[in-house]
């Protein structure tokens, strides 16, 4: 971040009730980078991966995503790529159990029109009753030139986890001082 930049929230929803999704909508295009940071809680009752998502403008094609990740976990290291219908914060192998996982991602020169478009997620977790725990980083890539004017941010997991109640999901702009 440059010297003299600044944070302005945009946005921040906190969940009264669980939900599949939160959208951020009529994004300005004012600011250098946004900044968006979760705090959820998933909800699974089974062992399966559980990845919180995002869409930038609705883009869902096989093609308008691509990251890398590594994450370092309790007792195991994994790294890996991805292209496909979203773009991911966090990818986690969700125990049996509540998970909680915040993350803050970057997403560069979002307004700019002569672009594609990038950004950085790092992501934290820790499971409700167990040890099991993990940090992740992902770098990726939205293949459009768009300004990004809306974020939808959910949970992937055979449509069974939901975004738990007293979370926090904020989209801060950075403006350049």
């Amino acid at each position: 971040m440059p010297a003299g930049a600044t944070y302005e929230t945009i946005a921040t929803t906190t969940l009264t009730a669980t939900t599949a999704s939160v959208t951020f909508s009529s994004i300005p295009g004012t600011y250098t980078d946004l900044i968006l940071v979760t705090n959820v809680k998933t909800s699974a009752n089974t062992m399966r991966a559980t990845a919180i998502t995002f869409r930038a403008n609705s883009l869902t094609g096989s093609t308008d995503y691509g990251l890398m990740f590594t994450g370092l976990y309790e007792t195991t290291r994994s790294n890996g790529s991805y292209d496909g219908g979203f773009g991911a914060l966090s990818w986690d192998v969700t125990p049996s159990e509540e998970f909680g996982t915040m993350t803050r991602t970057q997403f560069f020169n979002y307004a700019n029109t002569a672009s594609k478009k990038s950004y950085v997620s790092l992501a934290g977790g820790d499971a409700a009753n167990s040890n099991y725990r993990g940090i992740e980083m992902y770098v990726g890539g939205i293949n459009t030139t768009s300004a990004i004017t809306s974020i939808e941010i959910s949970l992937q997991a055979d449509n069974t986890n939901t975004i738990g109640t007293g979370y926090i999901i904020s989209l801060y702009g950075i403006k350049e001082a």
